[in-house]
């Protein structure tokens, strides 16, 4: 939300109070212990944290695709069956490897999907 008290700064983090300092001055006394206290290894530290917890999800979720792929594959007593992945968002560099050495199509292409 903006309001005429705050504007941005040079990125999106960065945000300046009016020309006067009387905001600075509310801000740094309610919060002045916290801001001294800020270690930004914390932040990395989650972030990696919470990478983890997406790379755990995805693996997951891979080996599930690649086990009901199997049981299609059993199902319809087929010799060769490709996955197929789509995604509008495109894929990590990591992804795109992973379908690769495990024989899925992937692709960020909606020409490929029959609607």
């Amino acid at each position: 939300m903006k309001v005429d008290i705050i504007s941005q700064g040079r990125t999106n983090f960065d945000y300046r109070g009016v020309g006067d300092n009387i905001l600075d001055k509310v801000f740094r006394g309610v919060y002045e212990k916290e801001i001294s206290e800020f270690d930004v290894r914390k932040i990395k530290e989650e972030y990696i944290e919470e990478l983890e917890k997406i790379r755990k999800q995805y693996k997951s979720q891979a080996a599930e695709f690649e086990r009901k792929l199997a049981a299609v594959k059993n199902l319809e007593n087929l010799e060769k069956v490709v996955g197929f992945i789509f995604s509008s968002s495109g894929f990590t560099r990591e992804a795109e490897d992973y379908c690769q050495e495990n024989g899925i199509a992937c692709s960020e292409d909606e020409r490929w999907l029959v609607w």
